[in-house]
């Protein structure tokens, strides 16, 4: 199954008449396929409870060309939204409002640890620079960190390939935490 925010992309055609599904066609795995979701990944309750995937790969926006994106309204001072014509409500792109890269990584792996079945893999990729610190990887109770490979790019930028393993079950009354509070006290140094 795959998903992205902007609905342009999963039916995109793009050089030589190639979409996503090519990709599957060429290996010959359509049927390994679920298909294609517009999907926020911003917006966790849209999916059913529970553990449903035994993996999630991803290539999360970098914000260097694009930037990420989420679905939300911009706000404009001093003026009221205008409602959306009743003619004007299907099919509807929604307005979308920048994305930051830690949310955008926060988000993922709070997805993964709800989602993914024990002993399932998150894999995805980290943009980073020079200046990366493993504070950059954002954990949480459920997951282990398994593989972190440096891939050097053009001048100053990296990515890191991340891969993750979900070691138990997603607990709403324990592992529903501030991801970003959790962070900071994992990666304290042991001694002040």
């Amino acid at each position: 199954m795959g998903g992205d925010l902007d609905p342009r992309v999963l039916r995109g055609i793009g050089k030589g008449g190639k979409d996503v599904m090519s990709n599957f066609r060429q290996y010959n795995i359509m049927d390994k396929c679920g298909g294609l979701i517009i999907n926020d990944n911003s917006k966790l309750t849209v999916w059913r409870d529970g553990e449903l995937f035994d993996a999630i790969i991803g290539d999360p926006p970098y914000g260097v060309r694009a930037g990420a994106k989420k679905v939300g309204k911009r706000v404009k001072k001093n003026k009221e939204p205008k409602p959306i014509p009743e003619d004007c409500l299907e099919p509807h792109i929604p307005q979308c409002i920048p994305y930051a890269m830690e949310d955008v990584l926060v988000d993922l792996v709070q997805f993964a640890a709800k989602t993914l079945l024990v002993g399932g893999r998150l894999v995805y990729w980290l943009p980073t620079t020079v200046e990366y610190k493993e504070s950059d990887v954002p954990l949480h109770p459920c997951l282990k960190l398994l593989s972190n490979s440096e891939q050097h790019l053009a001048g100053k930028f990296r990515r890191r390939l991340i891969t993750m393993e979900k070691t138990c079950t997603f607990d709403d009354n324990i592992h529903n935490i501030d991801m970003r509070e959790y962070n900071r006290q994992q990666y304290a140094p042991a001694h002040s």
